[in-house]
């Protein structure tokens, strides 16, 4: 009797911890598309394509309007798994003044494509920055649990 407790309580526990994961996530979904309607001005998107690392790290990269102009833009990975083929916008990201932002994600070994939906007619332009720039990332996004153990990137 007390194992099938023990075993109830510990399933229930998990089942709490994944359930408030899985809502903090669609949370941080419904907040980023509000954000994103709210300055909607149309929606252009933008691919960038990471080759892999021979290392996997914490890289920045730069997004840089062509017209110097300020814009909104969300953050999105193209990902197949299981036969699903999709794009998941997990971030998003304010340029400064002067049109440029910079973000801070996770690159693995493995290529990946990288989409920016920006919220204005304008060209972006993408580039991976060297290791030693001196530019302060506008947003940061750490790498997950599994992608830290090596799975997935």
């Amino acid at each position: 009797m007390k194992i099938l407790l023990i075993v109830s309580v510990v399933v229930i526990v998990v089942l709490v911890a994944l359930v408030m994961f899985l809502g903090r996530e669609l949370l941080k979904h419904f907040e980023r598309a509000k954000r994103t309607e709210d300055r909607r001005e149309g929606y252009y998107s933008f691919c960038y394509r990471h080759k892999g690392s021979s290392k996997p790290r914490m890289r920045k990269i730069m997004i840089s309007s062509e017209d110097r102009k300020p814009f909104y833009c969300q953050v999105g990975m193209r990902f197949q798994l299981f036969g699903y083929d999709g794009i998941d916008y997990f971030g998003s990201v304010d340029s400064d003044d002067e049109g440029v932002a910079v973000i801070e994600t996770y690159l693995g070994r493995g290529s990946c494509e990288f989409y920016f939906l920006e919220n204005r007619q304008t060209i972006l332009s993408i580039n991976t920055l060297k290791d030693d720039s001196s530019y302060i990332p506008c947003a940061v996004f750490p790498p997950h649990w599994w992608q830290k153990l090596g799975f997935w990137g």
